[in-house]
This record gives structure tokens, sequence and C-alpha cells, in this order.
């Protein structure tokens, strides 16, 4: 039997599914946030404990320092698609597995990205608003037609073939800019330049990693058609804000939705909260009472694999 201690600090609910799980294989489970305790509290039970798989919120930094002090540890997984929290290649230096979990919440995802899409193009925010105020609507002519535009997807994994699926029957042409995917999968794929300039809709479904942080700044922006928009469902570090901001200013950018951002919660005195245009939702395009017991479930069965084969899961 194991130790295997959750540091679930930005992890919704209580922890009866990943329980359920690692207990029937006959473990001893520790929810530090349960206990009250910090995360540099938690650590520290979690060295005391000799754990040997430890299961990490998305706010939980994983860096060096952190892992080094786990003696015991033979797995780390983090709740949710990304590993942007976790020092990889000190954990592999260590020995130590990591996993994460790719697979969920791909329906909820992909729906919240074509929710933006929808909302940003039929100028849903501009119409409300001109209902609430009480003045004149916007003008017909500055709503385009979904199906005489074109949808570039950075990024054609798991989430961005199912958008564009989605996206496809409401007719938009779909193209995806993807170093790591393979012709055939129904979408054209074009270099990162040549599909900046047929986006009338940029919509970001990649990893934040060093090559991808800001991968959309200033220069990248000025490559769009006048008038496109910016979606963002990824990372926060995949776009520069500040250009973001002074884009949708200068309306060479017509409108963003942002379901993440750099730093979360959005600060009070962000520059996005007063630019022209911006929907903004607070990292929830997974939220589905489904998605989040599938996300405990495959963390905590992820962890079970790990400790089997310590090799990654996902990386």
């Amino acid at each position: 039997m194991s130790t295997i201690v959750i540091i679930d600090h930005g992890v919704v609910g209580d922890r009866a599914v990943e329980r359920r799980v690692l207990e029937s294989a006959g473990h001893e489970v520790v929810g530090t946030q349960e206990l009250g305790l910090t995360v540099e509290e938690a650590f520290d039970l979690a060295v005391e404990r000799d754990a040997a798989p430890i299961l990490a919120g998305p706010i939980v930094a994983l860096d060096r320092g952190h892992l080094e002090r786990l003696d015991c540890c033979r797995a780390v997984v983090r709740y949710g698609v990304g590993l942007d929290n976790v020092d990889v290649d000190a954990a592999q230096e260590l020995g130590i597995g990591v996993g994460n979990v790719p697979e969920y919440g791909h329906e909820e995802i992909s729906n919240h990205a074509i929710a933006l899409l929808l909302a940003l193009a039929r100028k849903l925010p501009a119409f409300d608003a001109a209902v609430r105020r009480g003045t004149e609507i916007p003008a017909p002519q500055s709503v385009r037609r979904l199906s005489q535009s074109t949808l570039g997807l950075v990024g054609l994994g798991r989430i961005g073939r199912r958008v564009a699926e989605k996206a496809r029957a409401f007719g938009l042409d779909v193209v995806a800019y993807d170093p790591y995917a393979s012709p055939g999968a129904g979408v054209e794929l074009l270099a990162l330049d040549e599909l900046l300039a047929r986006a009338d809709i940029l919509s970001l479904h990649v990893p934040l990693t060093r090559e991808t942080r800001h991968m959309i700044g200033a220069r990248e922006l000025a490559l769009l058609p006048p008038g496109a928009f910016v979606i963002n469902i990824g990372r926060g570090g995949l776009l520069d804000e500040d250009a973001v901001v002074e884009a949708l200013r200068s309306g060479r950018v017509a409108g963003a939705a942002l379901d993440v951002t750099e730093i979360e919660p959005l600060p009070l005195g962000s520059p996005l909260l007063d630019a022209p245009n911006v929907i903004l939702t607070p990292h929830v395009a997974w939220v589905s009472d489904v998605a989040l017991e599938d996300l405990k479930r495959l963390t905590a069965e992820a962890a079970l694999r790990l400790l089997g084969t310590r090799e990654p899961v996902a990386v």
C-alpha cells in the first residue's frame, strides 16, 4: 500500500471520486486542502508521509525545488490538460513519472469555443448592451455571414479537431496550424503566417510551453485580415495581452473572447477590462458536472498507472 497525497488547491469539490478509485486499489489517500493546509504545509506533509504519488491542483507549482524534497515520490499527476505548472525536465531527472489528463472535457471545451465564436460573430454583447441602454443597435452590415468566413485553428489536437467538426456545421472554412499534426484530418494544414493571413477568426488550442509563450503578439495580430476575431481557450500566456488590447483599441482586431488570461483571476486593473469588444469568461471552458467527475476519476486512474509503470502518462 502506498500513501497518495492530494495537494488539491484549485480543484473544485470534494475528493470522494479520487478516494473511491485509489482506496479500492488499496492505497491510503490524504487530501491536504480538507485539512486546511497551505500549499507549503501540504508539501511538508507529503515529505513526512513519504508520498509515493502526488495529485496536484492546477495552481500548485511542481518546480524543481519542491520535487527534490520528495525523496519517495514516484509520480506526480496534474489535474487537467496542461503541464505548465510542472518542471517536467526536473521530474525526469529525479525518476518521477509525470501525468496529466488530456482526455477529459473535450465536449465542453469545444462547445465553449464555438459559443464564444458565435457570440463574437453575431455581436451578442453589443446587441445585449444596446437593449439595456435603450440605444441604437449595431448596423446589420457589421455582422458577417459565418459561411463566408475562415476559422484558423492554432493546434489540431483532440480539442482542435472537435472545434473543427462543429465549426464546419456552421459552414465555416477551417484551416489549421500544427507542426505535429498529420494530413488527412479533413482540415487544411498551413504555416502559421499563412494561416494568420487567412483567418477571419483565430482560435488557440495549444499547450503553454517555452516555444508557445506569446506566440501571438503584435506581429502576428498584424497579419490577420482587418476586423478579425481572436479566441483563446488554451492558456493565457499564448497571447501577448498588451498587443491584443492595442489591436482592439486600434480596430485592427474587431473582437476577442478569452477564457484564459496570463494572470488568473484577472486583476481588476487589467487593461483587458476596458478594451472594446472583449468577452471574458473565468477559465470555465471545461465546466460541466460530467467533466468534473471525469477529471477527478481520470486523474486518480493516471496515478495508478504511473505507480505501476513509472512512465509519463502524457507529456
